[in-house]
C-alpha cells in the first residue's frame, strides 16, 4: 500500500469512527448528516448544540422508558435550523438509540411534514448511513436494519420503528407514539384567525395526547416562532401542564 494509499484509508477509518462516536451526541450526528440534508454550507452557532442537547437529554428518556417529567417547548425564530434539527435528524438519531421507537411529528401543512419526513428518510437510505451504521445495529440490535413500509409519510423498519407525519388536523390511526413532535403547528395566516387557532389548539389538547403510548412516559416535543398570545405555545402554557419552555433570540 502507497502513502496515498495509507493516507486515504486513514481518512476512511476516522470517518467510520467519526461515525460511530456521533451514535452518543445528537449534536455530532446532525454535523455528519448536514451535507445530506442540505446544498447550503454549515454555519455553526451556540444555539444549535444548545437545541441538540436538550432533544438528546428528552431522548435518552424516551429510550430508557423513564417517566416524563415535562413537555418541551422551544420558541425560537424562523431560519435558524430548527426543522433540519428536531425533525429531520433527532427522529433517526433516535432509532440509532432504539429502533423500536415511534415517532409522530406534525407541522401546519401536510406538504411540510412530508417534505421533514423526506428529508430524515434521505438520511436513512444515504450511503453514510449504510456504510457506518448498518453494522453497528447487527451488533447493537442483532440484525441490519431496514424499512417494512416505505411511504412519504408512513415509513417504518423491520424492529417495530415507525414515522409518521400528518399536517395539523390530519388523522392519525392505528398508531401510538413514544413521542410526538409538533414543528411550527401553526402558521402566520392561521394564527391571525381565531377560528384557527381554536381548531389548532383542540388538536393539540385532544387528538395529539391520545395517540400516545403512555401519558407517563411519551414527551411532546413543540417547536415554533410565537405568532399570538393564544398559539399552540400560549395555550399550552395556560393549560397547567408541567411544560419546559426555551425562547432563544433572533
Amino acid at each position: 500500500m502507497n502513502d496515498q494509499e495509507n493516507i486515504l484509508s486513514e481518512l476512511a477509518e476516522q470517518r467510520r469512527q467519526a461515525c460511530l462516536n456521533s451514535v452518543a451526541s445528537l449534536y455530532f450526528f446532525y454535523r455528519l448528516c448536514w451535507d445530506i440534508i442540505s446544498n447550503e454550507e454549515f454555519i455553526d452557532n451556540w444555539h444549535i448544540k444548545y437545541i441538540c442537547d436538550e432533544l438528546q437529554e428528552v431522548g435518552l428518556r424516551i429510550v430508557r422508558r423513564e417517566a416524563n417529567p415535562y413537555d418541551l417547548i422551544i420558541n425560537i425564530p424562523p431560519g435558524m435550523s430548527k426543522s433540519s434539527i428536531a425533525s429531520q435528524v433527532f427522529p433517526v438519531w433516535l432509532w440509532l438509540q432504539d429502533p423500536s421507537i415511534v415517532v409522530i411529528s406534525t407541522s401546519y401543512s401536510s406538504d411540510l411534514a412530508i417534505d421533514n419526513s423526506l428529508k430524515s428518510k434521505t438520511i436513512f437510505k444515504s450511503q453514510l448511513f449504510y456504510e457506518y451504521f448498518q453494522e453497528y445495529f447487527k451488533k447493537t440490535f442483532g440484525h441490519y436494519i431496514r424499512l417494512v413500509k416505505d411511504l412519504e409519510k408512513d415509513w417504518r423498519n423491520n424492529f417495530g420503528g415507525a414515522r409518521i407525519s400528518v399536517g395539523t388536523g390530519g388523522t392519525i390511526t392505528g398508531r401510538h407514539a413514544h413521542v410526538i413532535i409538533p414543528d411550527d403547528p401553526i402558521s402566520v395566516d392561521m394564527a391571525e384567525s381565531e377560528a384557527h387557532r381554536k381548531r389548532v389548539n383542540r388538536y393539540m389538547n385532544l387528538t395529539l395526547p391520545s395517540r400516545k403510548v403512555d401519558k407517563k412516559m411519551t414527551p411532546t416535543i413543540m417547536i415554533m416562532q410565537r405568532l399570538h398570545d393564544d398559539d399552540p405555545t400560549g395555550n399550552a402554557l395556560q393549560s397547567g401542564k408541567v411544560v419546559k419552555q426555551i425562547c432563544l433570540p433572533a
